[in-house]
């Protein structure tokens, strides 16, 4: 697989890169239904607006492999993005063309790419949270609003510190009726060090 970003928007004005903040987008989770406000729509009112794609959200974090691509198989999803800002994790499954290969045969997913546009530059900066390319949200919106689920994908564990929540929350900003769900992070955790040495970097 090729290293694919999202095409430019034609015209798109490139909107302002927020600072981290404290709150976290309002989300519908699999496993915590009740952390979304009573207000934002859900996954079950998609037929009040049958036009706009569910954006789903995922991070692998220290699950194993096929308890993470077991978990997100179970949505219908057009097309998986992953946004890390550099592709690389600590499996070997989690690297950026075996990565995008498992999302496809055992995570679902219609099609994978990586996009370095929608990464978080201050992760390795030691900076505030900000998007390598703000307008790339836009382009983002334009396939939800083709009716294609999307899934952004990072290697946080923890949705609420992850930079997915600001990408979830500028792509509200310009669709208000978006559907937003984070698929829950599986438990199992990653091996201890010496007991993947055949999987894992060195």
């Amino acid at each position: 697989m090729t290293n694919v970003v999202l095409p430019e928007s034609p015209g798109a004005e490139k909107p302002a890169t927020p600072a981290v903040e404290s709150e976290a987008v309002a989300v519908s989770s699999a496993s915590s239904p009740q952390t979304a406000a009573s207000a934002e729509p859900t996954a079950a009112d998609k037929a009040d607006s049958p036009a706009l794609g569910i954006l789903y959200t995922a991070g692998y974090g220290n699950a194993q492999p096929e308890d993470f691509f077991a978990g997100i198989n179970r949505v219908s999803i057009s097309l998986a993005l992953d946004i890390r800002l550099k592709p690389w994790g600590w499996h070997q499954l989690y690297r950026k063309e075996a990565f995008l290969r498992a999302l496809e045969t055992e995570g679902g997913a219609a099609r994978a790419k990586w996009t370095e546009r929608l990464g978080n530059v201050g992760k390795f900066s030691g900076g505030e949270m900000a998007l390598s390319d703000p307008t790339a949200v836009a382009d983002l919106v334009s396939m939800l609003a083709r009716g294609r689920n999307v899934l952004i994908i990072c290697g946080c564990g923890k949705y609420e510190t992850c930079h997915r929540t600001m990408v979830a929350r500028l792509a509200r900003e310009l669709a208000p009726e978006l559907i937003v769900e984070n698929l829950p992070t599986p438990a199992k955790p990653k091996p201890a060090r010496g007991e993947a040495a055949t999987t894992t970097s060195s």
